[in-house]
Protein backbone atom coordinates (compact mmCIF):
# COMPACT_ATOMS: atom_id res chain seq x y z
CA UNK A 1 0.00 0.00 0.00
CA UNK A 2 2.84 2.37 0.90
CA UNK A 3 4.54 1.74 -2.46
CA UNK A 4 1.31 2.42 -4.28
CA UNK A 5 0.89 5.72 -2.45
CA UNK A 6 4.47 6.67 -3.19
CA UNK A 7 3.99 5.99 -6.90
CA UNK A 8 0.80 8.00 -6.91
CA UNK A 9 2.53 10.91 -5.22
CA UNK A 10 5.37 10.78 -7.72
CA UNK A 11 2.97 10.71 -10.66
CA UNK A 12 1.00 13.63 -9.25
CA UNK A 13 4.22 15.55 -8.76
CA UNK A 14 5.31 14.88 -12.33
CA UNK A 15 1.90 15.95 -13.62
CA UNK A 16 2.10 19.17 -11.63
CA UNK A 17 5.57 19.89 -13.00
CA UNK A 18 4.43 19.24 -16.58
CA UNK A 19 1.39 21.49 -16.14
CA UNK A 20 3.47 24.24 -14.60
CA UNK A 21 5.95 23.96 -17.44
CA UNK A 22 3.19 24.08 -20.02
CA UNK A 23 1.67 27.18 -18.43
CA UNK A 24 5.06 28.85 -18.35
CA UNK A 25 5.62 28.01 -22.02
CA UNK A 26 2.20 29.37 -22.98
CA UNK A 27 2.89 32.56 -21.06
CA UNK A 28 6.30 32.90 -22.74
CA UNK A 29 4.84 32.39 -26.21
CA UNK A 30 2.10 34.94 -25.48
CA UNK A 31 4.71 37.52 -24.47
CA UNK A 32 6.73 36.79 -27.63
CA UNK A 33 3.63 37.08 -29.84
CA UNK A 34 2.69 40.37 -28.21
CA UNK A 35 6.21 41.75 -28.70
CA UNK A 36 6.26 40.64 -32.34
CA UNK A 37 2.87 42.26 -32.95
CA UNK A 38 4.08 45.53 -31.49
CA UNK A 39 7.13 45.47 -33.77
CA UNK A 40 4.94 45.24 -36.87
CA UNK A 41 3.78 48.58 -38.33
CA UNK A 42 0.05 49.07 -37.90
CA UNK A 43 -1.67 50.55 -40.98
CA UNK A 44 -3.93 53.59 -40.81
CA UNK A 45 -7.37 52.41 -41.85
CA UNK A 46 -10.24 54.66 -42.92
CA UNK A 47 -13.76 53.55 -43.77
CA UNK A 48 -16.51 55.25 -45.76
CA UNK A 49 -19.78 54.60 -47.57
CA UNK A 50 -20.67 55.86 -51.05
CA UNK A 51 -23.65 58.21 -51.22
CA UNK A 52 -25.45 60.12 -53.98
CA UNK A 53 -23.75 58.08 -56.68
CA UNK A 54 -23.82 54.70 -58.39
CA UNK A 55 -23.38 52.45 -56.50
CA UNK A 56 -25.02 53.93 -53.44
CA UNK A 57 -24.30 52.51 -49.98
CA UNK A 58 -21.11 50.68 -50.98
CA UNK A 59 -18.76 50.28 -48.03
CA UNK A 60 -15.10 51.12 -48.63
CA UNK A 61 -11.97 50.52 -46.61
CA UNK A 62 -8.80 52.52 -47.23
CA UNK A 63 -5.75 50.82 -45.72
CA UNK A 64 -2.59 52.93 -45.72
CA UNK A 65 0.51 50.92 -44.85
CA UNK A 66 2.95 53.75 -45.56
CA UNK A 67 2.55 57.49 -46.07
CA UNK A 68 4.33 58.77 -49.17
CA UNK A 69 7.37 60.94 -48.53
CA UNK A 70 8.28 64.01 -50.60
CA UNK A 71 10.20 61.99 -53.17
CA UNK A 72 7.47 59.42 -53.70
CA UNK A 73 4.82 62.12 -54.01
CA UNK A 74 6.98 63.98 -56.53
CA UNK A 75 7.16 60.88 -58.74
CA UNK A 76 3.37 60.46 -58.75
CA UNK A 77 2.79 64.17 -59.45
CA UNK A 78 5.21 63.98 -62.39
CA UNK A 79 3.41 60.91 -63.75
CA UNK A 80 0.00 62.59 -63.55
CA UNK A 81 1.34 65.76 -65.16
CA UNK A 82 3.36 64.26 -67.96
CA UNK A 83 2.19 60.80 -68.94
CA UNK A 84 -0.39 60.05 -71.64
CA UNK A 85 -1.21 56.74 -69.95
CA UNK A 86 -0.55 57.42 -66.25
CA UNK A 87 -2.35 54.27 -65.11
CA UNK A 88 0.28 52.02 -66.70
CA UNK A 89 3.14 53.95 -65.12
CA UNK A 90 1.42 54.15 -61.74
CA UNK A 91 0.94 50.39 -61.72
CA UNK A 92 4.73 49.93 -61.81
CA UNK A 93 5.31 52.07 -58.71
CA UNK A 94 5.45 50.62 -55.21
CA UNK A 95 2.11 50.37 -53.45
CA UNK A 96 1.58 52.11 -50.11
CA UNK A 97 -1.79 50.59 -49.31
CA UNK A 98 -5.03 49.39 -50.85
CA UNK A 99 -8.70 50.25 -51.24
CA UNK A 100 -11.09 47.39 -50.48
CA UNK A 101 -14.79 47.08 -51.26
CA UNK A 102 -17.00 45.50 -48.64
CA UNK A 103 -18.37 42.18 -49.86
CA UNK A 104 -15.77 41.89 -52.61
CA UNK A 105 -12.31 40.43 -52.92
CA UNK A 106 -11.33 43.15 -55.37
CA UNK A 107 -8.70 45.59 -54.20
CA UNK A 108 -7.14 48.69 -55.73
CA UNK A 109 -3.48 49.53 -55.09
CA UNK A 110 -2.77 52.92 -53.51
CA UNK A 111 0.29 54.57 -55.07
CA UNK A 112 0.12 57.92 -53.28
CA UNK A 113 -0.97 58.61 -49.71
CA UNK A 114 -0.72 62.04 -48.13
CA UNK A 115 -2.33 63.66 -45.11
CA UNK A 116 -2.29 67.25 -43.96
CA UNK A 117 -3.48 68.72 -40.70
CA UNK A 118 -6.27 71.31 -40.73
CA UNK A 119 -6.65 74.34 -38.49
CA UNK A 120 -9.52 72.74 -36.57
CA UNK A 121 -7.46 69.75 -35.50
CA UNK A 122 -8.66 67.47 -38.26
CA UNK A 123 -6.91 66.23 -41.37
CA UNK A 124 -7.27 65.94 -45.14
CA UNK A 125 -6.24 62.57 -46.57
CA UNK A 126 -5.52 62.25 -50.29
CA UNK A 127 -5.06 58.89 -52.00
CA UNK A 128 -4.26 57.98 -55.61
CA UNK A 129 -4.89 54.52 -57.06
CA UNK A 130 -3.47 53.19 -60.31
CA UNK A 131 -6.91 52.39 -61.75
CA UNK A 132 -10.41 53.77 -61.17
CA UNK A 133 -12.03 52.42 -58.02
CA UNK A 134 -15.03 50.40 -59.15
CA UNK A 135 -13.52 49.46 -62.50
CA UNK A 136 -13.78 45.77 -61.61
CA UNK A 137 -17.55 46.11 -61.18
CA UNK A 138 -19.89 45.03 -63.95
CA UNK A 139 -21.75 48.34 -63.76
CA UNK A 140 -19.47 51.41 -64.03
CA UNK A 141 -19.39 53.82 -61.10
CA UNK A 142 -20.81 57.26 -61.83
CA UNK A 143 -21.87 60.53 -60.21
CA UNK A 144 -24.89 62.21 -61.77
CA UNK A 145 -24.15 65.76 -60.57
CA UNK A 146 -20.39 65.53 -61.01
CA UNK A 147 -18.40 68.74 -61.55
CA UNK A 148 -15.52 66.81 -63.18
CA UNK A 149 -14.95 67.93 -66.76
CA UNK A 150 -13.06 64.78 -67.72
CA UNK A 151 -12.75 61.21 -66.47
CA UNK A 152 -9.30 59.95 -65.54
CA UNK A 153 -7.92 56.40 -65.74
CA UNK A 154 -6.98 56.33 -62.08
CA UNK A 155 -8.73 57.49 -58.90
CA UNK A 156 -8.07 60.34 -56.52
CA UNK A 157 -9.85 60.07 -53.18
CA UNK A 158 -10.05 62.98 -50.75
CA UNK A 159 -11.18 62.38 -47.18
CA UNK A 160 -11.81 65.32 -44.82
CA UNK A 161 -11.96 64.44 -41.15
CA UNK A 162 -12.57 66.58 -38.10
CA UNK A 163 -10.71 66.40 -34.81
CA UNK A 164 -12.82 63.43 -33.70
CA UNK A 165 -11.68 61.37 -36.70
CA UNK A 166 -14.92 61.42 -38.71
CA UNK A 167 -16.09 63.31 -41.78
CA UNK A 168 -16.94 63.16 -45.47
CA UNK A 169 -15.10 62.80 -48.76
CA UNK A 170 -15.21 62.95 -52.51
CA UNK A 171 -13.57 61.29 -55.50
CA UNK A 172 -12.26 62.15 -58.95
CA UNK A 173 -15.56 60.89 -60.35
CA UNK A 174 -17.11 64.00 -58.84
CA UNK A 175 -14.34 66.62 -59.20
CA UNK A 176 -11.41 67.53 -61.42
CA UNK A 177 -7.87 66.58 -60.43
CA UNK A 178 -5.17 69.20 -59.94
CA UNK A 179 -1.50 68.92 -58.99
CA UNK A 180 1.04 71.21 -57.37
CA UNK A 181 4.59 70.37 -58.42
CA UNK A 182 6.13 72.77 -55.91
CA UNK A 183 4.39 71.08 -52.98
CA UNK A 184 4.37 67.59 -54.55
CA UNK A 185 0.65 67.27 -53.90
CA UNK A 186 -2.44 66.02 -55.71
CA UNK A 187 -5.90 67.35 -54.86
CA UNK A 188 -9.44 67.70 -56.14
CA UNK A 189 -10.94 70.96 -57.35
CA UNK A 190 -14.01 71.70 -55.26
CA UNK A 191 -16.08 73.81 -57.64
CA UNK A 192 -19.55 75.10 -56.80
CA UNK A 193 -21.81 72.12 -56.45
CA UNK A 194 -19.08 69.49 -56.09
CA UNK A 195 -20.79 66.70 -54.16
CA UNK A 196 -19.46 64.75 -51.22
CA UNK A 197 -19.91 61.19 -52.47
CA UNK A 198 -18.37 59.54 -49.42
CA UNK A 199 -20.27 59.61 -46.13
CA UNK A 200 -19.55 58.25 -42.66
CA UNK A 201 -15.82 58.65 -43.18
CA UNK A 202 -14.04 57.39 -40.09
CA UNK A 203 -10.53 56.58 -38.89
CA UNK A 204 -10.43 53.21 -37.20
CA UNK A 205 -8.75 53.19 -33.78
CA UNK A 206 -5.43 51.40 -33.52
CA UNK A 207 -4.55 48.77 -30.90
CA UNK A 208 -3.72 50.35 -27.54
CA UNK A 209 -0.04 49.50 -27.86
CA UNK A 210 0.24 51.26 -31.25
CA UNK A 211 -1.37 54.54 -30.20
CA UNK A 212 0.72 57.65 -29.69
CA UNK A 213 -0.68 57.98 -26.18
CA UNK A 214 -0.42 54.22 -25.44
Amino acid sequence: MMRQLDRTSVNCGRTAVVRAGSLALIAFLAVCASAAAQDRPVPDTYTATTTGMTPDGQGLRFVVTQWSDDGDRSVVVSVLDGEESPSEVLSELSSVGAVWLDGSGAGYAIKYAHRAATDDGGEVVTLVTDRPVGSYNFRPWSVENSTATALVEYSVIELRLDASGSGVGTMSLAADVTTDEDADTVSLVRADGTPDVLADVSLEPKPYWARDDG
